[in-house]
């Protein structure tokens, strides 16, 4: 169930909270400068260090060497800041603990990635977060508490509006323009986290660079994004402790109208991966108490019934994939929309792919980045499209349908509800499946069809001991005229479902359409001997 809060507009009074004009205070001679600061900072903390201490003063000064102002400052210091009684040296253990935190996790990110393929994309943190005390944003390691490394953070989850303007800010040290709605500050929307008790907080605006048009920082943009938007959703999975919904657009109040607008986040790709159980609304007007029981003013739909289509994705993801689930997250991608279409399908490898993801290259035609997201799913999920789909792909490969089809009105899926036990191998560089299974040479011979009936039906006949013997097997009218003749059928472990296959060079077979065998066929044929393991390339 998803939880509302009400705008806030007032800063949050907490001493350890910086006002915007505090944060931008600024420093010219570093010498006089950290004397100013170290007094700052004894002020907000109660204690009573001194220059006295070579490693500090050296440390200050160092800040004000690169620029940074006092919330850049205060943001780097704050979380291993010694207890007032405690020796000034805690600071600098802390530190080193936390920046070298910081070298190996952005070690990690650099050595993860070989060719096209990010690996063990769950060990990878975010590169930055939103100090909300200091109001500035920070390298990840920087919210981390010396002695106790584990992230803690939240992550906002919004949809982006028609009127975001680029704005520049020292937030985030003037890197980039943050785009922002109309009308809505940074201000405004730290305020609102600050009173729901959040900390630091990974928004997309401010942690994932955005356009610039400073070649050097588009650079950038595209080396981060590259690894950056992939992992975006483990982000909320994995990371965050609690994630904020902003249903009509960043900073924005929660409304009854606009429910199917292409820019409400019930409409949007990207949220598709930004799912959280117990997951807070922010926005609420006063009047409203539940969110989850208001109505949409247009349809008059419970916001309770489209959250949960959210809902079950949410237990999609964290159950074993079988083409039913991989289809139902096909169907909402479907019915959402993106900026740019091959988010959708960054979207799909972020949910099923795990211990490999793809990078995210925002040139890439549709089919080339749905072939490379193929590559990255689990093997399982990868026999699932050759098991599952019963007419051939016009995508360069047969033996899987291509993103056009998958995003068409309707896509033929096997009729039969049925798990399958197989696992493709690999897939090689020409996009070729390779699967070792049970194999058949029969003869296939299509029965006739009313045009009514749920399913086609066939005879295959499998040589058995000089004899010819005859089995049923039933297929989808939705499948592609088959012409009586000599075919391959490579079949699931289970001996259920088989593809029915031409033969082409070598080990390549072209798939013709799936079909399924009765329990009680799969047992005599594999009590007859005649089913032999061949390793094959689907083309």
């Amino acid at each position: 169930m998803a939880r509302l809060v009400h705008p806030q507009s007032k800063l949050i009074a907490n001493a350890f909270v910086l006002t915007p004009e505090q944060a931008s205070v600024k420093y010219l001679d570093s010498g006089v400068a950290a004397g100013q600061i170290l007094a700052y900072l004894n002020n907000i903390f109660k204690t009573s260090l001194t220059l006295d201490h070579p490693d500090l003063r050296k440390l200050l000064e160092g800040f004000v060497s690169q620029s940074m102002d006092f919330g850049a400052i205060y943001a780097r210091v704050r979380s291993c800041w010694p207890d007032p009684h405690a020796s000034p040296d805690t600071l600098f253990e802390g530190l080193s603990a936390i920046e070298t935190f910081g070298t190996e996790n952005e070690s990690d990110r650099d050595n993860s990635v070989s060719g096209q393929t990010i690996h063990k994309p769950y060990n990878i943190k975010p590169r930055r977060l939103w100090d909300l005390y200091a109001h500035r944003v920070i390298p990840f390691h920087y919210s981390l508490l010396e002695g106790n490394l584990t992230p803690q953070y939240w992550a906002i989850s919004h949809s982006w509006t028609n009127d975001m303007a680029g704005v520049d800010t020292a937030v985030n040290e003037h890197e980039w323009p943050v785009p922002l709605p109309v009308g809505v500050t940074l201000e405004a929307v730290r305020t609102e986290l600050l009173k729901l008790g959040a900390q630091y907080v990974w928004l997309d605006i401010l942690c994932l660079r955005q356009f610039s048009s400073d070649p050097v920082s588009e650079n950038k943009r595209k080396k981060e994004w590259s690894v950056d938007v992939p992992t975006i959703g483990l982000t909320y999975i994995n990371g965050t402790s609690q994630v904020v919904r902003y249903m009509n657009g960043l900073g924005r109040a929660f409304e009854r109208s606009g429910w199917g607008d292409p820019r409400h986040w019930l409409n949007r790709a990207w949220t598709l991966q930004e799912m959280k159980f117990d997951s807070i609304i922010a926005g609420g007007p006063d009047e409203i108490i539940n969110p989850e029981e208001e109505r949409s003013d247009e349809t008059g739909e419970l916001l309770s019934e489209r959250l949960a289509l959210v809902g079950e994705l949410e237990v999609v993801r964290d159950i074993s994939i079988t083409a039913s689930e991989f289809m139902t997250v096909i169907a909402a991608m479907k019915r959402r929309f993106s900026t740019n279409p091959v988010d959708k399908i960054a979207g799909v490898a972020m949910l099923f792919s795990s211990a490999e993801m793809p990078l995210y290259n925002e040139a890439k035609s549709e089919e080339d980045a749905w072939a490379l997201c193929v590559r990255h799913l689990p093997r399982p999920v990868i026999a699932e499209l050759l098991f599952q789909f019963v007419t051939l792909g016009d995508g360069g490969v047969t033996w899987r349908p291509s993103w056009r089809q998958l995003m068409a009105a309707e896509t033929p899926t096997c009729f039969v509800s049925r798990s399958i036990d197989a696992q493709v191998e690999t897939i090689l560089d020409e996009g070729h499946a390779v699967y070792e299974g049970p194999s058949l040479t029969t003869r296939f011979t299509p029965l006739a069809y009313d045009g009514q009936s749920q399913y086609r039906h066939g005879i295959v006949q499998v040589k058995v001991q000089r004899k010819n013997e005859q089995f049923k097997v039933a297929f989808s009218p939705l499948a592609p005229v088959i012409p009586e003749g000599e075919y391959a059928l490579v079949g699931d472990q289970n001996l259920g479902r088989w593809i029915l296959c031409t033969r082409k060079d070598g080990p390549k077979l072209q798939k013709v359409t799936v079909v399924n065998m009765k329990d009680d066929d799969s047992d005599e044929l594999r009590n007859t001997g005649s089913v032999t393991r061949r390793r094959w390339h689907f083309t």
